[in-house]
């Protein structure tokens, strides 16, 4: 993804988020241009696997965050195709979600309409061929499929929506008692 795309999708997440006062985690951010904009309001934790922002945290999410804190929101945009299990990440970011909690995710769309034409006559995933796997890191494509069934596995909530080519999903760890910390 270019990065005049990627800096459209994160001031229309953060249009979308409206959040204050919440104790927030973005993995894979970057130079941290999201976190800045959440951190204004709220306290931001910031996670990548290599140091391109001053206020860090050096992880590589194939495996345990390792955090010590629970969060009211999880963000990680354009991230979960370049990790070898998915799995395994969404069982991470719901152990250090609290209830009630948001996880937004966005990943490129590979089951549209546009996308399946595309499969049906290069017999290829665009967005996932040998060039972009060399070039951006892309090795797990996953469709709306795969996050309802994530999201039917992990009991969550799940919500859908699009900016541009780019799949945004929306999580909520299922409240227990009645009462949401969502308006």
């Amino acid at each position: 993804m270019n990065p005049t795309s990627t800096k459209g999708l994160k001031k229309f997440i953060f249009k979308i988020l409206n959040v204050k006062s919440k104790k927030i985690l973005e993995l894979g951010c970057g130079k941290g241009v999201l976190s800045e904009m959440l951190r204004k309001e709220n306290e931001v934790t910031s996670v990548d696997i290599e140091k391109n922002y001053q206020n860090v945290l050096i992880r590589d999410l194939n495996k345990d965050f390792k955090l010590d804190k629970k969060f009211d929101l999880i963000v990680a945009l354009e991230l979960i195709e370049h990790l070898e299990n998915p799995r395994h990440f969404f069982g991470e970011c719901l152990a250090y979600l609290k209830t009630g909690g948001k996880m937004i995710l966005s990943t490129p769309i590979t089951d549209g309409f546009k996308q399946r034409i595309y499969f049906l006559l290069k017999r290829n995933i665009y967005g996932f061929r040998e060039k972009d796997y060399k070039h951006s890191g892309h090795i797990t494509p996953l469709m709306e499929y795969d996050f309802i069934r994530l999201a039917k596995e992990f009991n969550l909530n799940i919500k859908f929506r699009k900016y541009k080519d780019i799949r945004i999903v929306e999580l909520t760890k299922k409240n227990l008692l009645p009462g949401n910390i969502w308006h």
